[in-house]
């Protein structure tokens, strides 16, 4: 678990998520310089304080080479990667989109990654306790008056593009200031276990995920300075419906269908949504709901398993996933609406949409308390987009 200090110095740490200087799509410059044709050309340089992080020669337009001179990887400082018509070929390479300041820095050979190395960040032991890597201030000069450099002292090595051995990192902001980072433990090429870090400013909690056969489990310890209780989630399924349960007593069915599939009045509550251009809906049953535990722990694991009643994550053993995707309380659809249905089946509040019998047409019906508010057929999907609700 994390203890009051640790606690405290991981929120200064989360702090920089939002300050990261290079946490861009694309390297930042101080002074970029350009050619007649406006294409970067020339050395370019990103300068913090009296420190450069890195250079980059440019021609025309086109990345050559790259020097990193903030990171020490083995005891080598400066390290330089050779570009091969603008991509990655060989040696070493900031990762640009590397929003929590971990210093990716990838490892090249004749085009193919063959590893990647990171600082120490913190610590996960087996049982899923975290702690802050104290060692990690051993890496990290904090001098001002001289150059900082970073000792990157986690590897993880890669074979034909996967990860093998090692940590793999996945970073995505969520909105409202939260964000997951989410680190796969690789060992022999398969996929251990993943530790998942949600966090904000001032914020942070600690959840891992272990893989099942026909799904996986999220587990959280106790959250001392955050007051909250932990608890173990676990999600089942076979084809597109399953179950998921978090203790103590609280659990639901579900059954994810496309939308020109039919809906069968059940009680429990429908949730439409998009995806690309096709769309589905989540209907979720048999409903068993703690309130007191859930509202006297509203930590990492509550906010999961309420997104999940929306949408459940179908996660891959073997895949890739998208971590993101546990957290759909966040998640902005470009559509959704939702219905309640009460336990004969009859729709009590919300919006039902079914196909209509002309192709690539919708039917919708909206009722407050049983009552038919509006009703409306044969509307094209442009249509059934501005039905979009606020989310409950």
């Amino acid at each position: 678990m994390l203890n009051t200090r640790n606690f405290l110095f991981l929120s200064l740490i989360l702090l920089t998520v939002t300050m990261a200087t290079f946490a861009q799509d694309n390297y930042d410059y101080t002074h970029p310089t350009y050619n007649a044709q406006g294409q970067l050309h020339g050395l370019q340089k990103y300068v913090n304080g009296k420190n450069t992080l890195y250079e980059h020669l440019y021609k025309d337009g086109v990345i050559q080479e790259a020097v990193t001179y903030k990171v020490s990887i083995q005891g080598q400082t400066p390290v330089k990667g050779i570009y091969k018509e603008g991509v990655p070929f060989e040696g070493y390479f900031l990762d640009a989109e590397d929003e929590m300041e971990l210093y990716l820095v990838n490892y090249y050979e004749k085009g193919q990654l063959m590893a990647q190395y990171s600082r120490r960040f913190m610590i996960v032991t087996e049982e899923g306790d975290m702690y802050i890597d104290e060692g990690m201030d051993d890496d990290y000069d904090y001098d001002s008056e001289k150059e900082q450099v970073i000792k990157l002292t986690i590897e993880t090595t890669y074979e034909k593009g996967k990860a093998k051995d090692g940590v793999s990192y996945q970073f995505h902001k969520l909105g409202d200031g939260a964000f997951v980072l989410a680190m796969e433990t690789y060992e022999n090429s398969k996929r251990k276990y993943v530790d998942l870090l949600l966090g904000a400013i001032h914020y942070a909690e600690h959840a891992r995920l272990i893989f099942l056969k026909d799904g996986y489990t999220l587990t959280t310890k106790e959250n001392e300075p955050l007051g909250r209780a932990g608890g173990t989630l676990t999600v089942r399924w076979a084809g597109h419906a399953g179950t998921v349960t978090l203790t103590p007593n609280s659990s639901f069915a579900f059954h994810k269908a496309s939308l020109n599939q039919p809906l069968t009045a059940q009680w429990g509550h429908v949730y439409y949504y998009k995806q690309g251009d096709a769309y589905y809906y989540q209907h979720t049953t048999d409903i068993q709901f703690n309130q007191d535990h859930y509202s006297s722990s509203n930590g990492m694991i509550h906010v999961i398993f309420a997104g999940l009643m929306q949408d459940v994550a179908l996660l891959s053993l073997t895949e890739a996933n998208n971590y993101a995707d546990l957290f759909a309380t966040y998640r902005n659809y470009e559509f959704q609406a939702q219905l309640f249905l009460m336990k004969d089946g009859v729709p009590h509040t919300g919006t039902w949409i079914e196909p209509s019998s002309k192709p690539n047409t919708y039917s919708y019906t909206k009722y407050q308390e049983r009552k038919v508010l509006e009703s409306q057929k044969d509307i094209t999907s442009e249509q059934l987009d501005q039905l979009k609700e606020t989310r409950h």
